[in-house]
């Protein structure tokens, strides 16, 4: 190589590294901005989707369920427990997709789903992993 290529090879590489910077600087200063419309939800809420015939769900009830009550993630999402045997859910549960079979899905107070679970999770910690790492993500209201 000569020095003409090597200057054109550090330039390049100063380049990718300039670009790298500002958008990593971009997306740490990213803020969401607010949707339009009103919080249909009032707060985010973490909702189980549950059918008569399923076994994780009665188990999520009686366990994790009232340990993640316990926890400070609670009073942020609370939960909340919903049948889906006869349809599906109210429009405000804004749903990426819908199957009438059980699931646990985070939403925020606008009605957006989150994250989702869809087998049950093996403990509350697994709920509140997922509680804690959505709140960060959803727009302040």
């Amino acid at each position: 190589m000569n020095s003409d290529q090597n200057l054109r090879l550090i330039l390049a590489a100063a380049s990718v590294a300039v670009v790298s910077c500002v958008l990593g600087a971009l997306a740490y200063l990213h803020r969401p901005l607010r949707p339009d419309g009103e919080a249909v939800l009032g707060s985010p809420q973490l909702v189980m989707f549950e059918t008569e015939s399923c076994v994780w769900c009665e188990n999520f009830r009686r366990k994790t369920a009232r340990d993640y009550q316990s926890s400070e993630y609670a009073s942020k999402a609370p939960i909340k427990f919903m049948s889906v045997d006869d349809g599906p859910p109210p429009k405000r549960y804004r749903l990426t997709s819908f199957k009438a079979s059980p699931m646990l899905v985070l939403f925020d107070q606008y009605g957006r789903e989150m994250d989702r679970i869809v087998s049950e999770p093996a403990n509350s910690e697994t709920v509140e992993t997922l509680v804690r790492r959505n709140l960060r993500r959803m727009a302040k209201s």
